[in-house]
C-alpha cells in the first residue's frame, strides 16, 4: 500500500512540473521565479516612446507677480517701428531693463512664461507684440495701446535665444511694463545608462555618476530636497529605488533578484522627479 501511494505522488509531482503548476526545485509557482542570472543588458533604442521621459508635458510653475521689465526705469521708451529683447531667465541684466534686481526666479530651463504687459506714455494709437527672441516677428498682436492711456493685456509667450523675449512696437512711442506670473518647464525625467551616461532625458538631468555597482547619483538642474523621485528599471526583473537628498542630487539603487537574493546591478533606468 505504501509503495502504491509513493508511486502515485511521484507521478502527480511529475505531471504538475510538466504543466507548470509547481517548480519542484524551488517550491515556487512556475512562471514567477526570478532568473538565476542578470537580466539582458541590451540597451533600448535611442528613439521612440520606449525611452521617452515618463511625462512629456511641460509643467506650469506659478510665481508671485514680479516686474521683469519697466522701460521707464531702464532702457527708455520704445520707439515706433522698433524691436527690443529682454532678459527673462537667470539673475543678471534686469536692472538695465527696469526689472527686479536679480530677476524673478525664472530658471534657464523655462520654455515659456505667462505675463501681463502694460503700456504708458504713448504718443498715439498702435499695437505691439511679444514673441521668442531670435524668431521672426509674428503678425499677431499682444497689446493694443491708445494715446495717453494705460492699456494692459495678458498672455503666454515662448522664450527664445538666451531665454529672452522680444517686443516689437509697430506704431507710436510707448513705455511698457512686464510682470511675470509663472513659467513652463519640462519635467525632470529621463533615462540613465549602466555606465552613468545620460541616455535620453528632458533636458533637466545634468549628469550622473556610478558610485559602485547598482549605485548612482543623478544631478538635476534644481533643488529637489523636498521632491518625490520615482525610478523604474528598463529590463525585466530589474528593480530600482530612489530618494532625493543634498539639494540637486538624487540617489538611485538598481538590483535584480536571483531567487530571494537581491543583487546590485548596473542597468538602464528611468528617473522621474515630481516637485
Amino acid at each position: 500500500m505504501k509503495k502504491k501511494t509513493r508511486a502515485g505522488l511521484v507521478i502527480l509531482a511529475a505531471a504538475l512540473a510538466l504543466f507548470g503548476g509547481i517548480n519542484i526545485a524551488s517550491g515556487a509557482a512556475s512562471g514567477t521565479a526570478s532568473p538565476v542570472g542578470p537580466p539582458d543588458p541590451t540597451p533600448p533604442p535611442v528613439t521612440g516612446a520606449v525611452n521617452a521621459p515618463a511625462h512629456t508635458e511641460d509643467v506650469f510653475v506659478p510665481v508671485d507677480p514680479c516686474r521683469i521689465v519697466d522701460t521707464r526705469a531702464g532702457g527708455g521708451i520704445l520707439n515706433a517701428g522698433s524691436t527690443r529683447s529682454f532678459f527673462i531667465t537667470g539673475t543678471s541684466g534686469f536692472i538695465g531693463q527696469g526689472g527686479k534686481s536679480g530677476g524673478c526666479g525664472i530658471p534657464a530651463s523655462a520654455k515659456a512664461i505667462t505675463f501681463s504687459i502694460t503700456s504708458g506714455n504713448t504718443t498715439g494709437n498702435g499695437r505691439l507684440t511679444a514673441y521668442p527672441s531670435g524668431s521672426s516677428v509674428p503678425p499677431s498682436t499682444t497689446l493694443t495701446y491708445h494715446s495717453g492711456a494705460k492699456d494692459t493685456a495678458s498672455g503666454t509667450v515662448k522664450l527664445g535665444t538666451g531665454g529672452k523675449m522680444s517686443v516689437a512696437n509697430f506704431n507710436y512711442k510707448t513705455d511698457i511694463a512686464v510682470d511675470v506670473a509663472g513659467y513652463f518647464v519640462p519635467p525632470i525625467a529621463g533615462m540613465v545608462a549602466p555606465n552613468a551616461t545620460l541616455y535620453n532625458n528632458s533636458g533637466r538631468l545634468v549628469s550622473a555618476v556610478r558610485n559602485s555597482t547598482g549605485n548612482f547619483t543623478v544631478t538635476v538642474d534644481t533643488d529637489v530636497t523636498y521632491c518625490t523621485p520615482t525610478v523604474t528599471g528598463y529590463s525585466g526583473y530589474v528593480y530600482a529605488s530612489a530618494y532625493a537628498f543634498n539639494t540637486n542630487k538624487v540617489q538611485v539603487y538598481v538590483w535584480y533578484l536571483s531567487g530571494s537574493t537581491q543583487t546590485a546591478y548596473d542597468g538602464y533606468f528611468y528617473l522621474n522627479v515630481v516637485c
